[in-house]
């Protein structure tokens, strides 16, 4: 005889109590208790497909923290949450700081205070505590945390108020069409007047890589720095490399060369690499 799997032994348990419960009169404070269990496993499932993916578990911690978000504010973030990845597949590093920011501003305005009540103002006090004075922050470097937070809120609400509507361009085209919502209209992305937040001096010199190189032993963190290096690519695009992405190849006459989807790696690369690739398990 075949046995019945966890999930269907509760289905079958929850459908014969209920219909038990109905049948005895169960008195409604009991009934309140049962609604309030099946709300906390509803919850406990969306934070599980909000934040699969993760190997830490800050997201799913800030989702069940009742200091910074109410039981309803966290199920209305995990339903966006979960509605983007349906919709583009966000990278894991955004939706954590979607989640992160959100709760920002739940716990700033007050957690009794649902997101779809917000006001313009309330989304104006979050996003000036990125303000710093001229003499904290001369190159105006708030001004990308400002931007990068008001990005997020954003999209968020535009979902919030047309949460039927599949396609984000053509919420923001219904958003602007009938100036909703109204906690975000009018707020627009701020202007740095600096080209760049970083000087001359912020960035290593040659003499800098080599002392690195010198006094660093680990083949794996002087492999990761001289990529950096000759790539130029975001970290989260280096660690997301495959071995196969690096090929090996000798062409003679000229002398061995590594390449990385198609282009060269250059010196001091090309040894780190071949050294480190040959040395994994």
């Amino acid at each position: 005889m075949a046995r019945r799997s966890n999930k269907s032994v509760a289905e079958i348990l929850n459908t014969s109590i209920s219909s038990e419960a109905a049948k005895a009169h169960v008195p409604s404070c009991l009934l309140f208790r049962n609604d309030v269990v099946d709300d906390d496993i509803m919850l406990e499932e969306k934070v599980s497909l909000a934040t699969e993916g993760y190997t830490d578990k800050f997201c799913a911690l800030v989702l069940k923290d009742r200091s910074r978000l109410s039981k309803e504010g966290s199920l209305t973030i995990c339903d966006y949450i979960i509605a983007m990845k349906r919709e583009i597949n966000p990278r894991r590093s955004y939706k954590q700081n979607t989640i992160q920011f959100l709760s920002e501003l739940s716990r700033a305005v007050g957690i009794e205070k649902k997101f779809i009540d917000m006001a313009r103002d309330d989304v104006l006090c979050y996003l000036d505590k990125c303000r710093k004075p001229e003499d904290e922050d001369p190159l105006h470097k708030w001004i990308g945390s400002y931007n990068s937070k008001l990005v997020v809120l954003l999209r968020f609400f535009k979902w919030l108020h047309y949460p039927n509507v599949d396609d984000p361009r053509r919420r923001s085209e219904l958003s602007a069409l009938e100036r909703k919502p109204d906690c975000i209209m009018g707020i627009k992305r701020l202007k740095r007047k600096e080209i760049s937040c970083y000087k001359p001096s912020d960035l290593w010199t040659q003499e800098d890589d080599l002392v690195f190189l010198k006094w660093v032993t680990n083949k794996r963190d002087r492999c990761y720095h001289t990529m950096a290096r000759d790539l130029s690519a975001r970290p989260h695009e280096i660690l997301n490399l495959k071995i196969k992405d690096v090929c090996h190849f000798v062409l003679p006459p000229r002398d061995p060369q590594l390449y990385f989807l198609g282009w060269p790696l250059l010196f001091p690369l090309l040894p780190l690499a071949y050294l480190y690739l040959h040395n994994l398990p």
